[in-house]
């Protein structure tokens, strides 16, 4: 399950609240998790970073205005899995600390 946040910026502004961005798709992901149940006997589900990244760049020409700003992004992919008893569950990524 993947979330992406997105946060329009100025061209020349240096953007440094990529851990509000992270936390953001964190709180997403945590929502969209709660809704998920299992048939099978076994352990609550079990989630995991696959993947994550945080980044700014150009909006694209075609968009109106893009010329004045830029946007600042962060994405989180989890992984998820109802594990039966016992068995082993991934770990996947570390999170980033809270002043990255």
């Amino acid at each position: 399950m993947n979330a992406t946040v997105r946060r329009k910026i100025k061209k020349n502004e240096e953007f440094m609240a990529y851990g509000d961005l992270y936390q953001r798709c964190g709180a997403i992901l945590r929502a969209r998790s709660v809704e998920l149940k299992s048939s099978d006997e076994g352990e609550p589900l079990h989630t995991w970073v696959e993947w994550h990244a945080w980044w700014s760049g150009r909006v694209s020409e075609k968009y109106p205005g893009a010329g004045d700003h830029k946007v600042a992004c962060a994405s989180v992919t989890i992984g998820l899995a109802f594990p039966k008893t016992g068995d082993s569950k991934p770990q996947g990524q570390t999170m980033p600390e809270p002043d990255n």
